[in-house]
């Protein structure tokens, strides 16, 4: 029996195409589809104060699909240069809200954030922010996180003596991760308060929405990651500070807390590409 298709039995490109094309739009029209994209970026962007195209599009898992000149078109968004910055991580150009944006997404979302149209991010801290959008962004399409929150959602929520993580993911099973990057070594006051507030964050015991199981610190450099590994390390020293009033100066204390055993579990690290 011959069971070999023939020309006229085999599928056409076309309908290869045509059935992937099927399977990316998840039964979606592509109509549909383009507006999905369109409100992910917009809400993006609402969440993070601003985004590069490149993260846009890691976002909607397409490549130079034109999603932000589309949006820039319809002005919704605004495009600004970044002033000659020209660094790995470091965008051309970052994307903000126009009003038009700002109040079609936020009448949908209704999260209420402190926004302003055409908001300007801190130039100085684009590497930095631009690294933990991408990591998100990537994450969150993978399936390896199913929702994040991001610092300027938390900037409002005031917790004695804890840092709020440059952004939160929650995974599928309900673990949340405090995600640090680390692209500079902090020392004295700020290093001491960087490790204090992390630990009050990991272990203190009434818990809340923003409370991390673990810490995951991401950095470019080996030298950063060793350090860093020794300022955690169970038994380092770090103090406490206070701000001395009357000499308008911060003080440490005199007896340094140390790093607990049980929390050599609860931090994990990266050193990715510079």
């Amino acid at each position: 029996m011959n069971t070999e298709l023939t020309i006229e039995d085999k599928p056409s490109r076309t309908a290869v195409a045509r059935a992937a094309l099927a399977i990316k739009l998840g039964g979606m029209s592509p109509l549909e589809k383009g507006r999905e994209r369109e409100r992910k970026a917009l809400e993006w962007i609402y969440r993070w104060g601003w985004a590069s195209s490149t993260t846009l599009e890691l976002l909607v898992d397409t490549k130079r699909s034109g999603l932000a000149l589309r949006l820039i078109k319809n002005k919704l968004i605004i495009s600004t240069d970044t002033e000659g910055i020209t660094k790995k991580y470091v965008p051309g150009a970052y994307l903000t809200l126009t009003k038009q944006g700002h109040e079609q997404i936020e009448d949908e979302l209704e999260l209420g954030l402190d926004y302003s149209p055409n908001e300007r991010p801190n130039l100085s801290n684009l590497k930095h922010d631009e690294i933990a959008q991408r990591r998100t962004a990537s994450a969150l399409v993978r399936g390896a996180i199913s929702r994040y929150v991001t610092e300027k959602e938390m900037a409002d929520k005031f917790r004695e003596g804890i840092k709020n993580p440059d952004v939160l993911w929650i995974f599928p099973d309900g673990t949340k991760a405090s995600i640090e990057v680390e692209l500079t070594q902090k020392f004295g006051r700020d290093l001491d308060v960087f490790v204090r507030s992390n630990l009050i964050s990991l272990l203190k015991k009434e818990r809340d929405a923003h409370s991390p199981d673990f810490i995951y610190i991401i950095t470019t450099n080996l030298t950063l990651k060793k350090n860093y590994e020794i300022a955690f390390a169970p038994g380092a020293p770090y103090f406490k500070w206070f701000k001395d009033k009357d000499k308008n100066r911060w003080v440490k204390e005199d007896k340094p807390g140390k790093v607990p055993e049980n929390i050599k579990d609860k931090i994990m690290w990266e050193v990715m590409d510079k």
